[in-house]
């Protein structure tokens, strides 16, 4: 494993997820539940604040 690679579950784990597919324990938003049609919106962590945006293409972009 290089450093860069995250640690692969065991072949019984219940929870490992499938290559594609998220995780049994990450909560899963959907972008439009956050955007609500707003083309930004702003983010509060650790006191600073951090905008993310759509692009006209559908990216996002997250910047503080």
């Amino acid at each position: 494993m290089t450093p860069h690679e995250a640690p692969r579950s065991a072949p019984d784990d219940p929870d490992a997820a499938a290559p594609g597919e998220v995780p049994s324990l990450l909560q899963v938003l959907e972008s439009a539940s956050l955007f609500r049609g707003r083309p930004e919106i702003v983010i509060r962590h650790n006191g600073r604040e951090y905008r993310l945006r759509q692009t006209r293409l559908g990216k996002l972009i997250l910047t503080a």
